[in-house]
């Protein structure tokens, strides 16, 4: 091995295993490339009179290393400068095998035909979170441009945009379960120590009124407008300033712009003058800006939280409803089990279930990791209630409660089960709901699989749609029925009984062409019978009333 080569991957190896004890730090903003892949660092033209000639030499993981590593840094996050569409899946290769690279952004073009398969096939890659589409004539004011984005919400990706348009919270308002992060001040400056644009807090209060909007606070030796740039904490307090109170203390992120910020200055000194800024505020923590922000914003994990549960999930049940009115509820297709709530659906979300107005029903139980008080964040698109542990702790059946994130706080202790059940509701169009939650133990997430348990019997599960066209001389009467059924059937069969949620409260023999069977004990609520044959199977419904 070469003496370079050993020694940067001897000083990575002790940079990540230090990361247990260290204080965290997570670069958000680096490009990585390699000068050996003609045409992959073509964006250093573009800073040709800062002389970033002197970049002109593989930059990879070790190298940023080798430069953030003495300032305390131990992760990194790549954001893709290249134009070129190949590169992105060698950046993906890149980061998949390091440690200490969390995740990355890709450069893509939301007008390609080849949009759509490429960010699936990066998917295949969990480090990838999204893109920084970074191409030429990129109007985000075009429609059609917004609507390409839906594409990231539905497979909870991330998008990564420059500038303080009021179109990017006009896109973050369109996509409130898709979180957009704003790179580098979001256009910025400290010139002289001043603050530019004059109405740049003005701008940022209308970026930061979105909640899934946050800001990168990197590039801050270019932005200083000096060379060499300055490493006082104080030169750039005022544009700092301005970015914290717009955004608040949990929504901006730290980013050096490496390597392009060694062009104007030692990368420690950013850490440094960073560092001083947060200690010198009581509202803004060295965590906040330098790691648990940036998890948020990027839906990252270290693993660093044990999941102590050992769940199955949660249990959804789909109904049809009616087309121009709130008759939601009137037919059950099918219940499948889902890891957790965290869904994007596009049209039917289900085989047999209309593309508009359904309904879903998600059951389980929710068992806490850790004790004291939780905030709880549910994004929804349409309408939506929540119980927990029985109790209505939020009711959104209505307008005026879609597309937005909603939060509630409630107090939890170590290992305790909550039964939790949402019901659903989709009107037109595409819907989501996302369940999240957060506290002093671990930072916010999606409520993981191992969290959730549902004691749904998956050899009962309803898997098909239900049908009452076959075996037409199977007859089940009366129809509400309370305390008992009739069942006429012209040959032995098997009948089953199902619950909506899928689980079998029934079963038994008919061996007779007609039997009475007994349902004093069955609750009120609609029912399936599954009739099974050597040759055939067939469903039936049935409402039970019981008198009260």
């Amino acid at each position: 091995m070469k003496p370079r080569l050993f020694l940067s991957t001897f000083l990575s190896l002790l940079i990540c295993l230090s990361a247990l004890s260290q204080e965290k730090i997570l670069d958000t903003h680096l490009h990585l490339y390699d000068t050996e892949r003609e045409g992959s660092f073509d964006f250093l033209d573009d800073h040709a009179s800062s002389g970033s000639d002197i970049l002109r030499f593989p930059h990879l993981a070790d190298t940023f290393l080798d430069s953030a590593g003495p300032a305390g840094v131990q992760y990194g996050y790549v954001v893709e400068a290249s134009l070129r569409r190949e590169d992105n899946f060698w950046l993906s290769l890149i980061t998949d095998t390091s440690n200490c690279l969390l995740g990355f952004s890709a450069n893509l073009d939301p007008r390609a035909t080849t949009y759509r398969p490429d960010l699936d096939s990066l998917m295949q890659n969990p480090k990838f979170r999204g893109i920084r589409p970074r191409v030429g004539g990129l109007n985000l004011g075009d429609v059609s441009v917004q609507k390409q984005f839906v594409e990231l919400a539905r497979r909870n990706l991330i998008l990564e945009l420059w500038g303080n348009s009021s179109n990017i919270a006009t896109i973050a308002r369109m996509y409130p379960n898709m979180n957009i992060i704003v790179n580098h001040f979001g256009g910025g400056s400290a010139p002289d120590g001043n603050v530019a644009p004059s109405d740049y807090a003005a701008k940022m209060a209308v970026l930061a009124a979105e909640p899934n909007v946050y800001l990168k606070i990197s590039a801050l030796y270019t932005l200083s407008g000096k060379q060499p740039a300055p490493t006082d904490m104080e030169y750039y307090k005022p544009l700092i300033d301005a970015a914290v109170e717009a955004f608040g203390p949990n929504r901006v992120l730290y980013g050096s712009n490496w390597s392009l910020s060694g062009l104007r200055g030692p990368y420690a000194g950013m850490i440094e003058l960073l560092k001083a800024y947060c200690d010198q505020r009581e509202d803004l923590s060295r965590e906040q800006l330098f790691y648990d922000n940036a998890m948020n914003a990027y839906g990252l994990n270290t693993n660093d939280v044990e999941h102590s549960g050992t769940g199955n999930g949660l249990f959804v049940s789909y109904w049809n409803g009616a087309a121009g009115g709130r008759d939601w509820w009137t037919d059950s297709i099918q219940g499948t089990f889902v890891p957790e709530l965290n869904t994007y659906w596009e049209g039917s979300p289900a085989t047999g279930v209309n593309s508009e107005f359904w309904n879903a029903r998600f059951q389980g139980e929710l068992e806490a990791m850790y004790s004291g008080s939780h905030r709880f964040y549910f994004t929804i698109n349409d309408y939506a209630k929540l119980w927990m542990d029985g109790e209505l702790v939020f009711d959104g059946w209505g307008g005026a409660y879609s597309g937005l994130c909603h939060t509630f706080d409630m107090n939890l202790s170590e290992g305790q089960k909550l039964s939790i059940q949402v019901d659903y509701a989709n009107t037109m169009g595409d819907g989501f709901a996302r369940l999240e939650w957060e506290s002093d133990a671990f930072a916010r997430e999606v409520i993981p699989q191992s969290q959730f348990y549902s004691d749904v019997d998956t050899t009962s599960q309803v898997g098909m749609k239900i049908s009452e066209s076959d075996h037409r001389e199977i007859r089940v009467y009366p129809n509400p029925a309370n305390d008992h059924i009739y069942i006429s059937c012209p040959e032995m069969t098997l009948c089953e009984v199902y619950t909506l949620a899928g689980r079998k409260l029934d079963v038994f023999t008919i061996d007779a062409e007609q039997i009475q069977r007994d349902s004093s004990d069955w609750p009120s609520g609609m029912y399936v019978l599954q009739f099974r044959t050597r040759n055939n199977s067939s469903f039936r419904k049935i409402l039970i009333k019981q008198q009260s």
